[in-house]
C-alpha cells in the first residue's frame, strides 16, 4: 500500500532468491563473480520481455567506476546505462590512489547554537500549542480556574474546546489522506478504472480540512463505500458488457474464449493475467455471475448465452489444436512461453524437468524455472505422468 524497499548488497548471490525475483529496479554496478553474475541471470529470466540479457551480460565485467546499468522493465520501463558522479564533498570512504595527495576536509562552518537554540524553541511552542492533548489540557486548567475563581469567561472557554476539537479532528482528516493516498497509488496499479473514484475521495478529504482551518466548524466525516463491483447493470447484453470494467472483461473473455468448456478457478486467473489471490479476484467474478453472464459449474466457470454475445464484435481465439498453441505462445510471457514451445516440438513425448530446462535453455536452479513449470500446469497447458512432462489434451486437433 504504498511503501516500499531499497535493497543494496555488494553480493547478489548472497541475497534471497524469493527476494531477488521480486525487485521491480535492478541498479548494478561491475560484477565479475560467476556467482554474482548467476544470481543475476535469474531475475533476468524472471523480468527480462525485450531481450535485453545479452548486451546487459555482456558489458557487466567493463563497466568502469561509478558506471552501472539501471534497469526496470515493468515499473519504469527503463533499461540505460548510466554514469553516477563522483561526491561533491569530501568523500572519506575513498580508497587513496599511489601519489595521490589527500586533501584534508575543510573545517566545518561554525554553528550558531543560539540561533538554532531560538528556531528550535519556536516550533515547539508552535507544535505544543496546535497539539489537541495540550489543548485538552488548558480546557482542565481553564475549568478549575473557573470552578475556584469564577474569573474565566465562558467564550475563553468554549474557545478553547473548540479549537481542541478542531485540531483532532483535522489529525483525523490528515491520516486518512495519508492512507488513501497510497491506497491510491497501489489501486492505481491494479485497477487503473477505480483510481479517479478515489482521487474524488483523497480531494474530499483536502476541501474538508481547507474548511476546518477556515472556519470554527467541526466538520462530520462522511463514508463513501466504492468497490470493485459497483457499475451500472442492464438487462441488455451490450448495455452490461458497457458497464464492465477492465478486471471483469479480462475475466469474461476469457471464458468465451473457451466456451463451452469449464474453467477452473486457477486457470481463469492464469489465462486472464489476474492473480487469485488477490482481493479483486472474487468481487469482480461474482459480479460478472450476479450480472448473469458467468455461471459456475462444477468444472469451473462457463460464460452463459448472455455473456457470450455481451461484447459486441469480440472474436473469440481458438480453443484447441495448432491455431489455440501459436496463440497462447505468442501471448505468454517469454519464461512459460519458450517451455510450452519445446513441449509443443517433443509432443507426443514426455519429458523430465532435466531434459526441459536443457531444450529451453534455462537452468533447473532458477527461480523462475518452477513456477513457470507450475503456471503451465495450472492452465492445463502440459501435462504431468510417471513419464515427466507433456503437452496438454487441451491442444490436440
Amino acid at each position: 500500500m504504498g511503501l516500499g524497499v531499497t535493497l543494496i548488497d555488494q553480493r547478489p548471490a548472497l541475497v534471497n532468491k524469493d527476494v531477488l525475483t521480486q525487485l521491480e529496479l535492478l541498479i548494478a554496478h561491475q560484477v565479475t563473480s560467476p556467482h554474482d553474475r548467476k544470481a543475476l541471470e535469474a531475475w533476468i529470466e524472471a523480468h527480462d520481455t525485450a531481450d535485453r540479457r545479452k548486451e546487459f551480460l555482456g558489458s557487466l565485467a567493463a563497466l568502469e567506476r561509478g558506471e552501472a546499468w539501471v534497469w526496470s522493465p515493468a515499473w519504469l520501463d527503463l533499461f540505460e546505462r548510466v554514469k553516477i558522479r563522483a561526491r561533491r564533498t569530501y568523500d572519506s570512504s575513498a580508497t587513496p590512489k599511489p601519489g595521490e595527495v589527500q586533501v584534508a576536509p575543510q573545517a566545518a562552518a561554525e554553528v550558531d547554537l543560539d540561533a538554532l537554540q531560538a528556531q528550535l524553541a519556536e516550533t515547539i511552542e508552535k507544535a505544543r500549542a496546535d497539539d489537541p492533548r495540550e489543548l485538552k489540557k488548558k480546557i482542565s486548567e481553564l475549568e478549575r480556574q473557573l470552578a475556584k475563581s469564577g474569573n474565566i469567561g465562558e467564550q475563553e472557554l468554549l474557545e478553547a474546546r473548540v479549537n481542541a476539537n478542531l485540531e483532532g479532528r483535522a489529525e483525523a482528516f490528515r491520516s486518512a489522506r495519508n492512507l488513501m493516498t497510497g491506497m491510491l497509488a497501489e489501486l492505481d496499479r491494479i485497477m487503473p478504472e477505480k483510481a479517479p473514484n478515489l482521487s474524488s475521495e483523497v480531494g474530499k478529504v483536502d476541501q474538508k480540512l481547507k474548511q476546518s482551518r477556515n472556519t470554527k466548524e467541526i466538520p462530520t466525516p462522511r463514508t463513501t463505500q466504492t468497490t470493485s463491483t459497483d457499475r451500472p447493470v442492464s438487462s441488455s447484453d451490450n448495455a452490461a458488457a458497457e458497464g464492465l470494467n477492465a478486471y471483469q472483461l479480462d475475466l469474461l473473455k476469457v471464458l468465451i474464449n473457451r466456451s463451452p468448456v469449464p474453467t477452473p478457478r486457477a486457470q481463469l486467473g492464469g489465462l486472464a493475467g489476474r492473480s487469485i489471490r488477490s482481493s479483486a479476484f472474487s468481487p469482480n467474478l461474482r459480479a460478472l455471475i450476479d450480472a448473469g453472464l458467468v455461471e459456475k459449474t462444477d468444472r469451473g466457470y462457463v460464460a452463459t448465452d448472455a455473456g457470450m454475445r455481451s461484447i459486441p464484435g469480440f472474436e473469440p481465439a481458438p480453443n484447441n489444436g495448432r491455431a489455440a498453441l501459436d496463440y497462447w505462445i505468442g501471448r505468454l510471457p517469454r519464461y512459460q512461453s519458450t517451455i510450452l514451445s519445446v513441449m509443443a516440438q517433443h509432443a507426443p513425448r514426455a519429458l523430465d524437468r532435466e531434459q526441459i530446462a536443457q531444450a529451453s535453455n534455462y537452468s533447473t536452479r532458477s527461480s523462475a524455472f518452477g513456477p513457470a513449470l507450475r503456471d503451465l500446469l495450472d492452465l492445463q497447458f502440459i501435462e504431468k505422468n510417471s513419464h515427466g512432462y507433456r503437452l496438454g489434451e487441451v491442444f490436440s486437433e
